[in-house]
């Protein structure tokens, strides 16, 4: 199965609105061996940054994050030099997995 071939410590760092998709996709990275963390408010998600010990590996956004929440996190990306995996609204398990996994390599 592709989950069991992604074991990794590799760190990432959600932002969505919807939490059953978040708590989804947080299961999904967790089964193949991310360290997921997730947040729902650009706020939050500059707050894990900024309490984070370890970096992030990559950001992912979901679909559904404003354009303005997305510039915000686009700014941070730069300067901490994170790519940004930004979600489109219906990804396949599997393909979410693999992107993520290369995105992060």
């Amino acid at each position: 199965m592709f989950f069991s071939s992604l074991s990794n410590s590799r760190r990432v760092l959600i932002l969505g609105p919807e939490e059953g998709l978040l708590e989804t996709r947080t299961l999904l990275l967790q089964i193949a061996g991310f360290i997921a963390d997730v947040a729902t408010t650009a706020d939050e998600f500059k707050e894990y940054i900024t309490q984070s010990q370890i970096p992030y590996d990559l950001f992912i956004l979901s679909h559904t994050v404003s354009t303005e929440e997305h510039q915000t996190i686009g700014g941070i990306s730069v300067k901490a030099n994170i790519e940004i995996y930004r979600l489109s609204c219906s990804v396949p398990p599997e393909d979410f997995l693999r992107h993520v996994s290369e995105l992060t390599v």
